[in-house]
């Protein structure tokens, strides 16, 4: 039996401290993905370079699970610690399990933080600060359950700590429901680019997106063909995609990564 001894404290303590700033973490790392989700860009301070930028890890496929954005899911994680660690210094009820559940945890944290630090590294080719202080935060929720366990001379159990284990996923699915009502799907009418256009006689119709086109003919240069550096691909091509980028825009940078990806497919 797990009684609340002075490294039971020291431990719950810093969960409960680990747990408030990654729920602060965790709440700006939604915010982010859901202002670059409407906008394409942010002038978010983490964007440092293409390798070391946060809207570039937010825009790519792996920024969400099951349609909600991976801070979700840290934000639920971070506030079951946090709850968990101040039932345990307030109630004796079913310490010994919730004790149990913040160990295993911080195993599972320190788990899922490695598996996203290298998809971010390998398959999406770029790191994100905010991310990465995330993870560390896993890390020393990781360090202190081996203290603990060390201290208290048990090994971590799934079976003495379902119970703790069960509250915690209450609270992450709580926040996951949560957020599907505060937080409806982008809408692109609410795009500071939208055009309305006005439909003549017809009434009670939805705004649509711009129908003019623009043609923009294509000059080659007279090094055509030749291996100039600006150009890719064959002249002959099907499809011809003509970027027009301005070095110091952030929303062209955006654009040019997402452009990389279409080159390569």
């Amino acid at each position: 039996m797990i009684v609340l001894t002075k490294e039971s404290k020291i431990f719950s303590f810093i969960n409960v401290i680990i747990g408030l700033f990654g729920v602060a973490l965790s709440s700006y790392t939604i915010w982010h993905h859901r202002e670059l989700k409407s906008q394409g860009v942010t002038d978010a301070s983490c964007n440092i370079n293409q390798t070391i930028s946060c809207d570039a890890v937010a825009a790519s496929q792996y920024s969400e699970f099951f349609g909600y954005p991976l801070g979700v899911y840290g934000f639920g994680y971070f506030l079951a610690t946090f709850l968990l660690g101040m039932i345990i210094l307030s109630s004796e009820s079913k310490r010994e399990s919730n004790l149990m559940a913040l160990a295993v945890l911080g195993f599972v944290g320190a788990c899922v933080s490695l598996v996203l630090g290298g998809i971010a590294v390998f398959a999406v080719g770029a790191f994100c600060l905010s991310c990465a202080f995330v993870y560390l935060l896993t890390f020393i929720l990781a360090g202190s359950s081996v203290m603990f366990l060390r201290a208290s001379q048990v090994s971590p159990s799934l079976k003495e700590s379902s119970s703790g284990l069960t509250t915690a996923s209450i609270f992450v699915v709580l926040t996951i429901l949560v957020y599907s009502q505060l937080f409806t799907g982008i809408d692109p009418r609410d795009h500071p680019n939208f055009v309305q256009e006005i439909i003549k006689n017809t009434e009670n119709q939805p705004p649509l997106l711009s129908s003019k086109t623009v043609d923009i003919p294509l000059n080659l240069s007279p090094y055509s063909g030749l291996g100039e550096d600006f150009r890719k691909g064959s002249d002959r091509a099907r499809v011809t995609i003509v970027e027009f980028a301005d070095f110091e825009c952030p929303a062209c940078s955006h654009a040019g990564m997402v452009l990389q990806e279409v080159a390569k497919q």
